[in-house]
């Protein structure tokens, strides 16, 4: 008896399947080549033949939900139509593109650091408690940081970044990070801001290099780079996707621009 239970139970699972998944070689046959093989068919077929007209709207309603929500996470999203197109723009026009995003943030942290700067209280406003220093805002200053935010930070660190270091140190991760602080930023990251300064100011060398050693020296200007650049410049080279890594250094020196605007334009004594 129990081989019989055993076969009429895989025939009710034959039948279970087949009633669920209807093979195309047992199905009705109409005798009319424009009959649908099953009366369900023929009514789905007349309901689409009229289309409805309150589903329209409601269709048209839910494309534009959903273009609003693609919208939203545009940001987050990597596969999003917004953030794809970033991307792409930045594969195709790599240093026009570095450019733009650096120059725009060099400019805006300096705008930042001179409204920080003129908040802030003088002599008498600290014995007081009232007084500010109001300073008109120096363009000039801007400037100087719209072009090294823009050449340098922009355009040299994306062929140093994405071609150069690749070249030069393959995928050694430790050797960009040590090449990167130690030879790379005292003597020309560093100096670039402080030339570029010279040219708009109409500094000579001399005076620029003056500026930049009593920087280093009294200011801890190398010391704060290290403190934030080396914890940075990790994550740049092992997590950061190439072309993205001009747009988050960007992002990041940000601050960094403000605390380097800041050291640079300081008294000297």
């Amino acid at each position: 008896m129990r081989p019989f239970r055993v076969i009429g139970g895989v025939g009710s699972c034959v039948a279970i399947v087949s009633c669920i998944f209807p093979s195309e070689t047992h199905a009705h046959t109409p005798h009319n080549q424009h009959e649908a093989p099953y009366p369900s068919r023929r009514r789905h077929q007349r309901h689409m033949q009229r289309p409805n007209i309150s589903n329209i709207s409601f269709r048209r309603k839910e494309q534009y939900a959903r273009k609003r929500a693609c919208t939203a996470v545009a940001f987050v999203d990597p596969t999003s139509s917004a953030l794809g197109s970033i991307t792409a723009f930045s594969k195709a026009h790599p240093y026009y593109s570095a450019f733009s995003i650096a120059a725009f943030k060099g400019g805006l942290a300096d705008v930042v650091a001179q409204r920080s700067e003129s908040s802030e209280p003088d002599a008498a406003g600290k014995a007081g408690g009232k007084d500010t220093v109001k300073v008109a805002h120096d363009y000039r200053r801007s400037l100087v940081f719209v072009i090294y935010g823009g050449l340098y930070q922009g355009m040299a660190l994306e062929l140093l970044y994405n071609n150069l270091f690749n070249d030069w140190f393959g995928e050694n991760i430790l050797a960009k990070i040590i090449f990167n602080q130690l030879v790379l930023t005292p003597f020309v990251t560093l100096p670039a801001a402080y030339l570029a300064k010279g040219i708009v100011f109409g500094k000579t060398l001399s005076d620029v290099m003056k500026d930049y050693y009593y920087d280093v020296k009294e200011n801890g200007l190398l010391t704060a780079f290290w403190k934030l650049w080396t914890p940075v410049n990790l994550l740049l080279f092992s997590v950061i996707p190439p072309h993205f890594r001009v747009a988050f250094c960007a992002l990041v020196s940000f601050v960094w621009t403000i605390i380097l605007s800041r050291i640079s334009n300081s008294d000297k004594g």
